[in-house]
């Protein structure tokens, strides 16, 4: 892992132009707050970014790159909830709206290919959310957001066959990287991993 502080250049740069192009922050004011506190760093494939349980120190965003958020369930299997990839992810990269001080982390999130990440202190983002509207407003709409999200899936997995589950996530997501194994995309599903292999394959000679 490497690091690299938001008060050098390369960092500062890519802080500012993320927080301002993707995350939609225009005050100059906040900008140079946020840049200053920010951390841009390097994750290998495979590296955890945050564990399940620990204490919230950092919120994270993906620049570059693609992670897995997953749990794990009594019988030690993987429990895949998001499969996350730039530039279509713009979220922080945690679970749930618990904003709390003391918060702890819901789920593990690994990178899945070498990814870019920008980190920013926790207590400070709570500071900054009651400090700026601004970062307030952007922390509500992704809440609302989020949970439009979260209900869409819901609604699916109850009511969506197999195929209409994987046939709409390829729609969602034509342009996944092939960074996520067959297994993660068919535990997102709530699948198991042969029937979504075997389901593709239909789909594949039916295309053809």
């Amino acid at each position: 892992m490497h690091r690299e502080r938001g008060t050098e250049k390369m960092g500062e740069e890519l802080s500012r132009s993320f927080l301002r192009e993707k995350i939609g922050i225009k005050s100059r004011k906040v900008l140079d707050a946020l840049c200053a506190q920010a951390m841009v760093w390097e994750a290998d494939r495979g590296e955890m970014i945050i564990h399940e349980g620990q204490l919230r120190e950092e919120i994270s965003w993906l620049i570059d790159g693609a992670t897995k958020a997953y749990t794990i369930d009594q019988e030690g299997r993987e429990i895949v909830h998001c499969l996350d990839y730039s530039p279509d992810f713009t979220a922080p990269l945690i679970m749930g709206a618990d904003l709390r001080p003391g918060a702890r982390e819901k789920c593990n999130i690994v990178a899945m290919k070498k990814s870019l990440i920008l980190s920013l202190p926790y207590a400070f983002v709570l500071q900054q959310l009651k400090d700026e509207k601004e970062v307030r407003a952007y922390a509500f709409e992704q809440m609302r957001i989020t949970m439009k999200v979260w209900i869409e899936i819901e609604a699916l997995l109850r009511t969506y066959d197999a195929k209409k589950r994987i046939s709409w996530f390829w729609e969602r997501n034509p342009n996944l990287p092939d960074c996520f194994p067959n297994k993660d995309i068919a535990s997102y599903l709530k699948l198991t991993p042969e029937t979504y292999s075997r389901i593709i394959g239909q789909l594949y000679k039916s295309e053809g």
